[in-house]
């Protein structure tokens, strides 16, 4: 049975979080439960052994004993057998932030993220923040030229816009042109959505909102909702 996605909307490592990867760690299995960091999207440049450290040094301070950082850095290391390996044995895939088009583009068919699609199918807690959340919607927007390219699409959104309490709401006018009458998703810095399917609720300090037929809803922490419309 697949497991439970985590979106966050940047800010990852940090004090605000504690609510949402506490949750996790504990749906993961506890302080012994396999915590894999995955850095790529710092690769584009240079900033993979920062979050690295930082991914590992948060999960150990929140309790977890088995955090380890791997390092799939570029296209090549994203099909490294024993990185794979890793992977696929961990109760906890997060991925962080940095750039997405980097980071979708190292992921797509590879055998890493094969490795994490197939722990999750078996079970294991798979997403990450800004970037690391970007990758799993539909479409991945890309600030960098404006345009859309297509993702993993694990979750039933169209796109994501992380960051939405500061930058990331100026996507909204674009993607709104790009993919209109669909869903979009705005995610606040130190805020995470946990769930799957169609059933998810708000972790930290901010808001998600869900931009939909032209409407736009709001939920805060502790909050159950719905990303499609039934």
């Amino acid at each position: 049975m697949p497991g439970l996605l985590v979106l966050a909307g940047g800010a990852e490592f940090q004090r605000g979080m504690e609510e949402a990867d506490k949750f996790l760690l504990e749906q993961a299995g506890g302080s012994e439960a396999s915590i894999v960091i995955l850095p790529t999207a710092g690769g584009a440049d240079g900033g993979e052994r920062m979050a690295a450290r930082n991914g590992v040094a948060w999960f150990k301070s929140l309790g977890g004993n088995k955090v380890e950082a791997v390092m799939v850095v570029d296209r090549q290391s994203a099909n490294h057998p024993a990185l794979a390996a890793k992977i696929e044995k961990a109760k906890l895939i997060y991925m962080a932030g940095g750039n997405p088009r980097f980071l979708l583009e190292c992921l797509q068919e590879s055998l890493a993220w094969r490795a994490a699609y197939k722990a999750w199918q078996n079970g294991a807690i798979l997403g990450g923040s800004s970037a690391g959340a970007m990758v799993l919607a539909e479409y991945l927007y890309d600030p960098a030229s404006g345009n859309l390219v297509k993702a993993l699409g694990h979750v039933a959104a169209s796109a994501l816009m992380p960051h939405h309490n500061s930058f990331g709401k100026h996507w909204l006018e674009r993607l709104s042109l790009l993919l209109p009458k669909t869903t979009l998703l705005g995610i606040d810095e130190k805020t995470a959505m946990i769930g799957n399917g169609n059933q998810w609720q708000v972790y930290g300090k901010g808001s998600v909102t869900v931009y939909r037929a032209g409407d736009s809803f709001k939920f805060t922490s502790g909050q159950p909702f719905k990303i499609v419309e039934e």
